[in-house]
């Protein structure tokens, strides 16, 4: 059966998690502008911030899981 609303958790990794995508983008839009090979030669800058995001996002999951957020 579906749930009928979502709980504080999955909002707030919705909403960690839509934060880090939009950073993600414009990130990638300042690169490519500064350097139009981006897309077919992708730097190790890319790579790095795709990596620092996904511990960000692990260790956020870690925080709500520990600290089981009721709001």
């Amino acid at each position: 059966m579906a749930k009928d609303n979502l709980s504080s958790k999955e909002l707030i990794l919705i909403v960690v998690s839509a934060v880090l995508s939009a950073f993600m983008s414009v990130f990638v839009y300042v690169l490519y502008q500064e350097n139009n090979e981006i897309l077919t030669n992708p730097s190790t800058s890319i790579l790095t911030i795709i990596f620092i995001q996904a511990v960000i996002y692990l260790f956020f999951i870690a925080i709500l899981h520990i600290c089981s957020i009721n709001l």
